[in-house]
């Protein structure tokens, strides 16, 4: 990618993050999900599609749709993949609803680029900020690298997935943003992406006890969706069939009526 649009990358996600609040924020790992929770006007729909959790399969998706004059966000995020790579999924989604690509072309102009190549730089850039990435990266390297610069495979598979649990980012994610702060070459990436799926990268999960790593949630949510299936059943806009479909496609238990909770909970207010 030209350096020019890589440090314009660099700047609008400075930007973004001043405007959203972030600029503070040295590393926002998990707290991506609640970024793009809080984008007004933006429904997110999380849900597993274990057919496409493969490295060409689905991750995510945003649509932009105009409901009754009102611009609506609809992003999908794929559940069956682990939670690290529905993070980077998430960060790549919101550089398209902050459209990162278009104010690209309006500092750039006339600038030739990749959309999803620049969205994927994007949301590396809004995970592993370079400054702080190469820090943690180097900080690792420097401890166990010989008088030759050669770290064992091993070794240095370790050392992605500290980088993975301390940016909470994929295991491809990390190795591509090494190349991309220039640690390591083409060849390194090669190498180092045969191990991706390897057992050495469960075993160094488990030794290190990066409890967050590695997990699938399968989740399946809507914002909301159990009171607005309420509301739509009163309303009685859909059939109930409809309402109950949805329901179980998203294992939502309708709440009994005649439930009440009892029970108190006494606080000490100062």
């Amino acid at each position: 990618m030209d350096s020019i649009i890589i440090k314009e990358i660099q700047q609008l996600t400075k930007k973004i993050k001043a405007e959203n609040e972030l600029i503070d924020r040295e590393v926002i790992r998990d707290d991506v999900f609640n970024i793009l929770q809080k984008i007004p006007n933006c429904i997110v729909v999380y849900y597993p599609i274990e057919t496409e959790a493969s490295e060409d399969g689905c991750d995510g998706c945003h649509i932009v749709r105009n409901v009754k004059d009102k611009e609506i966000q609809l992003v999908f995020i794929n559940t069956a993949n682990a939670r690290e790579r529905q993070a980077f999924s998430v960060a790549h989604e919101l550089g398209h609803i902050w459209n990162v690509d278009g104010q690209l072309r309006e500092s750039i102009p006339g600038s030739n680029f990749d959309i999803e190549d620049v969205i994927n730089r994007f949301a590396a850039e809004l995970l592993m900020p370079e400054t702080i990435f190469k820090r943690e990266a180097l900080r690792r390297i420097n401890k166990i690298k010989s008088t030759d610069n050669v770290i064992k495979m091993y070794d240095f598979i370790k050392i992605i997935v500290y980088l993975m649990n301390y940016f909470f980012a994929p295991y491809k994610s990390v190795v591509l943003r090494l190349n991309e702060v220039k640690i390591i070459d083409t060849e390194g990436v090669n190498a180092l992406l045969k191990h991706k799926d390897s057992d050495y990268v469960k075993t160094i999960m488990n030794e290190e006890q990066y409890t967050r790593l590695g997990i699938v949630t399968n989740q399946k949510s809507i914002a909301k969706l159990a009171d607005k299936l309420e509301e739509i059943e009163k309303k009685e806009i859909f059939t109930n069939n409809k309402i109950e479909n949805i329901r179980k496609i998203f294992d939502l238990t309708k709440m009994p009526q005649d439930i009440e909770i009892r029970e108190e909970v006494k606080v000490d207010i100062p």
